[in-house]
């Protein structure tokens, strides 16, 4: 995340606009060496793996949020 410059909660989507942002300087056909491309590329995969695992949790989450709200409204109600 940190070679990213990514701060949780982040999505699939915030992860691959980091890694091409930042892997067009890391690529070693633009001069930098293969170990910055090799560590860039490794936090990328990383990445994808948090982002894809916290998903299905903000999706539950989320689920459980609107459940709650709906349950409050119904008692206010009464």
């Amino acid at each position: 995340m940190i070679l990213l410059d990514l701060q949780p909660p982040c999505t699939v989507s915030d992860v691959k606009q980091a890694f091409r942002a930042r892997v067009r300087k890391a690529h070693p056909d633009h001069g930098a060496d293969q170990a910055t491309f090799i560590a860039l590329h490794e936090a990328y995969e990383e990445g994808l793996e948090y982002a894809q695992a916290t998903a299905s949790r903000m999706d539950w989450l989320s689920d459980q949020v609107e459940k709650y709200i709906q349950r409050l409204e119904a008692t206010d109600r009464f």
